[in-house]
């Protein structure tokens, strides 16, 4: 009978753990499994989802009609249609239609008729072309319409040679006659240099307003 008491008690104290270390079988929290769940998320599974996502970015190629205006009338001038690269990938003259590759471009027009623009500029627009319908893209040039009235000492000057250079600048960008006609050229100020009989004279601080249309007196003492 005693040595029945002893074995119980021996099984006793194995299934209550005889007051030893604690299972390592635990469970764990709810939250302690989340945060392992997400530690266990790698670059790969992120990759994977942003290579899902569909390219929807439109491509092919697009035409379009490049205009040029001074003020509210079309003129001739040279088209060139640059890249995003820098490149050209398309030229030719005002009013034609171009195909080319969807994109960002630069659309540069010069008008080179000094009797559309005395001064023969070059401007720029940039455009987004987007593949699909054909569009037209328009690039306006800036105008002031001028006559000068040239005056030595208070003495009218006929059919004088006018070169006219930009405000600070050495090159002249324009070279008209003054006569009783207005010319059009790019707004701005402007310094003028006279030749009359072999003789040259400088005026400063000339101005031609945008859209203007402007008698300017240019005198000489």
């Amino acid at each position: 009978m005693r040595g029945h008491i002893s074995l119980f008690a021996a099984v006793l104290l194995i299934g209550c753990g005889g007051g030893g270390e604690p299972s390592s079988n635990t469970a764990l929290d709810v939250d302690d499994e989340d945060q392992i769940a997400d530690q266990t998320m790698g670059d790969d599974d992120l990759e994977g989802d942003d290579m899902d996502q569909p390219d929807t970015a439109p491509s092919g190629p697009v035409t379009v009609r490049v205009t040029a205006a001074v003020g509210s009338d079309e003129v001739a001038a040279a088209i060139q249609l640059i890249n995003a690269e820098g490149d050209t990938a398309a030229e030719g003259q005002a009013g034609q239609t171009f195909t080319v590759p969807g994109g960002n471009y630069t659309v540069r027009a010069s008008v080179t008729d000094a009797a559309v623009l005395a001064d023969t500029p070059t401007t720029e627009e940039e455009a987004f072309l987007e593949p699909g319908e054909p569009r037209t893209v328009g690039v306006r040039f800036a105008v002031a319409r001028v006559r000068l009235n040239v005056r030595v000492r208070g003495r009218a000057l006929r059919n004088p040679q006018v070169e006219l250079f930009r405000e600070g600048g050495d090159t002249p960008v324009a070279t008209v006659r003054a006569t009783n006609e207005h010319f059009a050229i790019t707004p701005g100020r402007y310094t003028a240099k006279v030749t009359q009989s072999g003789t040259e004279y400088e005026v400063r601080g000339l101005a031609f307003m945008d859209g203007a249309t402007q008698d300017i007196p240019v005198n000489i003492q």
